[in-house]
C-alpha cells in the first residue's frame, strides 16, 4: 500500500511540475518508474518513523498523502530540479511532525497506536479471599 500515487503527486503540485521533478531524459512526459521510485522511498520513510508506534503500512489518510507528496517532492530535487526553500520547508515540516508522532507528542488519529497500548496494558485479577468471618478466611 503506497500513501501517495501519481494522481496525488499532479494533484498536489500539478501535471508541469512532476513532469519537471521527475523527466531526466527530457521527454516532456513524466517518468513513471523514477516517481514511482520516489514515492517508494517516501513510504519507507513514513513507516520508519511509524513503526514505533504503529503497525504499517498505516491506513491512507489525507495528512498521510500529504506528507507522502511532500517527502517525494523533496526526493525528487536535486537533478535538474534544485530544491527551493518552500520544498525544503515542506519536507522539514513533513519530517517535524512525523519525529512529534515517533515520540508520542502528536499522533495520526484514527488510527490504532499499537506500540501504545500493548506496553501500557493493565490486567487486574481478584485472587482468594483472605479475611473475613466464615469459611476460608483467617479470622
Amino acid at each position: 500500500m503506497s500513501y501517495a500515487d501519481r494522481a496525488a503527486m499532479i494533484s498536489r503540485f500539478g501535471e508541469s511540475e512532476v513532469v519537471m521533478l521527475s523527466d531526466r531524459t527530457d521527454a516532456g512526459a513524466i517518468d513513471d518508474a523514477i516517481l514511482d521510485d520516489a514515492l517508494v522511498g517516501a513510504d519507507a520513510e513514513i513507516d520508519a518513523y511509524l513503526s514505533g508506534r504503529y503497525t504499517t503500512p498505516v491506513a491512507a489518510s489525507r495528512m498521510l498523502q500529504d506528507i507522502a507528496c511532500d517527502i517525494t517532492r523533496y526526493r525528487l530535487c536535486g537533478g535538474p530540479t534544485p530544491v527551493t526553500e518552500e520544498i525544503r520547508a515542506r519536507y522539514k515540516d513533513a519530517i517535524g511532525f512525523l519525529s512529534r508522532v515517533a515520540d508520542g507528542r502528536a499522533n495520526l488519529g484514527g488510527a490504532a497506536d499499537a506500540g501504545e497500548q500493548a506496553e501500557h496494558l493493565v490486567e487486574i485479577s481478584t485472587g482468594a479471599k483472605l479475611f473475613g468471618r466464615g469459611k476460608g478466611g483467617l479470622v
